[in-house]
């Protein structure tokens, strides 16, 4: 099927857009390009980036480990992952949020909320996260800094450059100042948007909801003026969020895991494996893009490594336990947790098993890398630093 690509105006409110020109560079030896404002400090948001490619050349433990500390949130169900920052890990449950310290795990603060919780960042002093609409609260006590809550429906939010952006479940997208909350901008779209967009170098990608018999769309957004400047139809529905890297996207979908350069639809490989819809994100590094997934016809869980610029596969690894939260990849250590609460170390060049260590309650969440630490929220309400033994 030949990939449609058409520009049409996003825009409800806002300025003239720029051109969007990027190209995608595949080089294996390029540094990442990830997006809000350059490497950000600690683990402050799932994959850790705004363009989500669970990179970084931090370390964490690569030998065998041990748990130095758990703290338990009683029975809650943690499927988000930790952000770390500074000397604090926080750490997102139904009922709240709670703050803990990062070097024993001992509570600072805890403020509890009416309704649902989504993915925390942890930017500049501030906590962000959507709970109907978006709350942004002070880092230092959980004190409120603003609310927005001019929403339909639940949203997910990616905080980049200064501006917090909204995607609606029942289709659009929310440009807020970061610092007050207050509208910079709006667009609308017919399809839903039901996963957190992406954020590089003045371009925000998200992916629309499609199904059996709708399709689903990779768009990109000029985050100056919220113009659209590229939409592409995906052969499959996309069930989570984009991954960027030098302009490049990096999806599993339906059926593959590829890239595909924006604003053109290019696509340079496909690796098809019959992916099963609700598969995680990829990580991507240097020259590697990983991912989790069912193997075909089978109930067990693998985890994949292709070389960024060809395709190939470089190693797969089967393992014991579902995967349903992004693999993270820092300075050559691929890291993962399972549903039967089993948390690898696995070596980023050949897959092979650094360590793993059992915990209690099945991991649903990605994890975080901070402090030469890795940090762990399990579904049984425990959060856990994992450090060399």
């Amino acid at each position: 099927m030949e990939r449609e690509v058409t520009r049409r105006r996003f825009l409800r409110t806002g300025g003239a857009a720029s051109a969007l020109a990027l190209a995608g560079c595949l080089g294996g030896s390029n540094p990442i390009s990830g997006g809000g404002g350059g490497g950000p400090s600690g683990w402050p948001r799932p994959q850790r980036d705004a363009a989500f490619t669970g990179h970084t050349e931090a370390s964490g433990p690569t030998g065998s480990v041990e748990t130095e500390w758990s703290h338990d949130l009683g029975d809650e169900h943690l499927g988000q992952a930790p952000a770390v920052v500074g000397g604090t890990v926080y750490v997102a449950d139904p009922d709240g949020v709670s703050a803990l310290d990062a070097e024993s795990g001992s509570e600072q603060w805890r403020e509890e909320f009416d309704g649902s919780i989504g993915q925390l960042t942890v930017l500049d002093g501030t906590v962000y996260f959507e709970s109907a609409g978006v709350r942004a609260l002070d880092a230092a006590d959980g004190s409120t800094e603003w609310t927005y809550d001019d929403v339909a429906e639940r949203g997910k939010v990616t905080v980049a450059d200064g501006t917090a952006y909204l995607a609606e479940w029942t289709g659009g997208l929310v440009a807020l100042d970061a610092g007050s909350g207050e509208e910079q901008w709006t667009g609308s779209t017919d399809e839903g948007v039901p996963h957190q967009p992406a954020v590089a170098d003045g371009t925000a990608y998200f992916v629309t909801r499609g199904g059996e018999e709708t399709p689903s769309y990779l768009v990109a957004v000029d985050t100056e003026s919220g113009e659209e400047t590229a939409r592409i139809e995906r052969e499959a529905a996309i069930d989570q969020r984009p991954t960027v890297v030098d302009g490049t996207v990096y999806q599993q979908n339906g059926w593959a895991v590829g890239p595909t350069t924006v604003p053109g639809g290019e696509q340079a490989w496909g690796y098809d494996e019959r992916v099963p819809r609700g598969a995680p994100s990829v990580a991507v590094d240097g020259s590697t893009v990983y991912f989790a997934n069912r193997r075909p016809g089978t109930t067990h869980y693998q985890i994949v490594a292709l070389d960024r610029s060809s395709g190939e596969p470089v190693w797969r690894r089967t393992l014991d336990g579902g995967v349903v939260a992004a693999p993270i990849v820092a300075d050559g250590t691929v890291y993962l947790g399972t549903t039967e609460g089993t948390v690898y170390g696995l070596d980023a060049e050949s897959g092979e098993t650094a360590w793993q260590h059992a915990l209690e309650g099945r991991v649903d969440a990605s994890l975080a890398v901070a402090n030469g630490r890795l940090y762990v929220a399990a579904s049984e309400g425990g959060v856990y630093a994992l450090a060399e033994a």
